[in-house]
């Protein structure tokens, strides 16, 4: 895992001296491996998570542990959803273990696309 400026887990509402909300982004996962991308963002106590992907040499999704971001086990009101960049399996593998009252979100055209 590795954190942005601001400390790792932070939600304090910070602003920068001429008054811009700072913004957390903490790399879960895909930053030493090929595969298994899963990016938080969060400002002012929201958060988004760019892909929920399947590690490349995981042998299926199931046996794949959860990034530990707070809301893909259980419901988390900061988390405001998934959005997820492109179909292939290494951004969107395990999208389908989201809590189903969690929002995923991606381009209609690659809705179409995956299978």
């Amino acid at each position: 895992m590795l954190w942005g400026k601001v400390a790792s887990g932070s939600t304090e509402r910070r602003r920068t001296a001429t008054g811009v909300w700072i913004m957390n982004i903490c790399i879960w996962r895909g930053a030493r491996q090929i595969g298994g991308t899963c990016i938080e963002i969060e400002s002012q106590g929201k958060r988004l998570v760019l892909d929920i992907g399947q590690p490349l040499d995981s042998p299926d999704a199931e046996s794949v542990e959860m990034p530990r971001v707070e809301g893909l086990k259980t419901p988390d009101n900061s988390l405001l959803g998934v959005v997820l960049s492109h179909p292939h399996l290494d951004h969107y593998g395990l999208a389908f273990r989201v809590p189903p009252s969690g929002l995923v979100l991606q381009h209609h055209v690659a809705v179409a696309l995956s299978p």
